[in-house]
């Protein structure tokens, strides 16, 4: 019975290989007959169609067409349905013919019948339209009348505008950019049986050209990335500049602006934009952080929620929750920090966390490998900390049995004004070298312990109210002082 089963067994198996060589087989030559067959036209509908107008095409093997063409005129495919139908549109140069379809193998199908290709004539009526005797550039005009869909271009002086859309009974056109206030005629193209006919609209319309303007600055750029700045006739910027650097810009529209940050060193200076207005070169301007250095970033609570912070179960927390009374830091852009309000009622907390934020491994696994691979194996922690005028204590584990001190409440009154201002309500930029800080901590404890922290402690200050606000929490490879970074790493 055995040896029967065995033998049924190998039998199946050599079934199954044949029938999956057979397959493959199939397979293989039936695309290939797809690839070399020609594609058949057997109708079309309707069989006589207006310039623009939308005709389908019925037959076969139609769904490897490259390019279609009415009386040898190439009209753009509009959608492709499947390998017996497709539609297209009829280009507004198009002349009455055959319909023919390519493919990309070269293989074409020729319609029996011909395609009567009809002219309309279109005409803008000015009460129907919005064109005032002055216009801004970037704006959208509105042209009504009838038969507009089949214009082709409309002008403003030799410029063709962009068309937003295109209806029977009306026509939105963007309004030109000129490099100067000009003063142009309006018109508009379609085509004839004879060729291109030009009708005028407006004669001496004055087209005003007005300044970019940006609605979203950003306050912090890091070198290689890249940024978007939306706004108001962005078009017009020429040259983009981090001070004195000059950016890549990627991609220009009238209302959005793409750019690289570009080399340089690490520092406060201002984000340029360059551009030429009635003949003279102008430049808009914004202050901006720009860092020269790679940057990592652990924790910014734009994209973390309270999840992230875990409350020690001796501290009397009055408050802990996303942003408090203080205003958010400089930079990075966002409307959110993290805030911790405590108190110790009865002067002795215990050694105990009052609160902490837990860094991840399993997240963030870069986390693990920051001394080795990130920062060019120099990593300096950065955070934005806010402790509007108390003395809280940072205790920071760099693994689990790695911690280090910094106790606000030892810092000279001339050291704690330097960080936190005279007032001592000020955000800092705190960096701490981490390397300098543990230098007996290696690489392969940090890679494997199972979590890196910063707590929160009263440290035993009697009836001593503390307050906490972080952000930011990122690795670099330098320390931060172009852009205000103060570096505590002797402090702890």
């Amino acid at each position: 019975m055995l040896q029967l089963s065995n033998y049924r067994l190998l039998q199946f198996l050599m079934v199954l290989v044949l029938m999956t060589s057979c397959y493959d087989e199939e397979v293989d030559q039936t695309l290939e007959e797809i690839r070399g067959v020609n594609p058949i036209i057997t109708s079309f509908k309707p069989e006589a169609a207006d310039v623009k107008e939308l005709v389908t095409v019925y037959g076969e093997n139609l769904n490897f067409v490259d390019s279609v063409y009415i009386g040898g005129v190439l009209s753009p495919i509009y959608r492709r349905i499947n390998s017996n139908e497709l539609v297209l549109q009829v280009a507004p140069q198009a002349k009455s013919g055959k319909v023919r379809v390519l493919t990309a193998a070269k293989k074409e199908g020729i319609s029996e019948a011909t395609l009567q290709i009809n002219y309309p004539v279109p005409a803008v009526q000015p009460e129907l339209s919005e064109i005032k005797d002055e216009l801004l550039a970037n704006n959208v005009v509105v042209l009504g009348g009838s038969k507009l869909n089949v214009i082709d271009k409309v002008f403003f002086g030799e410029k063709a505008a962009t068309i937003i859309y295109q209806r029977a009974a009306s026509i939105a056109v963007l309004v030109p950019l000129f490099p100067n206030d000009q003063v142009v005629d309006i018109s508009y193209s379609y085509f004839t049986p004879v060729g291109s006919e030009k009708v005028a609209v407006k004669s001496g319309v004055q087209i005003i050209t007005p300044s970019p303007r940006v609605s979203n600055w950003v306050p912090l750029l890091i070198k290689g990335k890249t940024y978007t700045l939306e706004g108001q006739n962005l078009n017009m910027v020429e040259k983009v500049f981090v001070g004195a650097t000059e950016a890549t810009i990627t991609d220009k529209q009238a209302v959005s602006l793409s750019f690289v940050a570009p080399g340089g060193t690490t520092a406060k200076t201002s984000l340029k934009l360059q551009y030429t207005n009635n003949g003279e070169q102008q430049v808009l301007e914004r202050p901006v952080a720009y860092i020269a250095s790679n940057v990592e970033t652990y924790f910014d609570f734009e994209d973390r929620s309270l999840a992230a912070v875990t409350v020690g179960k001796s501290a009397n927390t009055l408050s802990s929750a996303i942003n408090g009374t203080v205003e958010q830091p400089a930079f990075p852009a966002g409307n959110a920090y993290y805030h911790a309000n405590m108190f110790d009622s009865k002067g002795d907390a215990g050694g105990s966390s009052i609160t902490y934020i837990r860094f991840d491994k399993q997240a963030n696994n870069s986390w693990k490998t920051m001394f080795a691979n990130n920062a060019s194996g120099q990593p300096v922690l950065h955070f934005w900390l806010n402790v509007n005028n108390t003395t809280p204590t940072i205790r920071l584990y760099l693994t689990n049995s790695d911690s280090y001190y910094l106790r606000l409440k030892n810092l000279s009154p001339e050291k704690y004004k330097e960080v936190f201002g005279e007032d001592g309500k000020q955000w800092a930029l705190i960096a701490v070298r981490l390397k300098d800080l543990g230098p007996a901590v290696t690489d392969a404890k940090i890679a494997t312990d199972s979590y890196a922290r910063m707590n929160f402690l009263i440290d035993s200050q009697q009836n001593v109210p503390i307050e906490v606000n972080i952000d930011w929490i990122s690795i670099t490879d330098k320390v931060l002082t172009g852009i205000g970074a103060v570096d505590m790493t002797d402090s702890f």
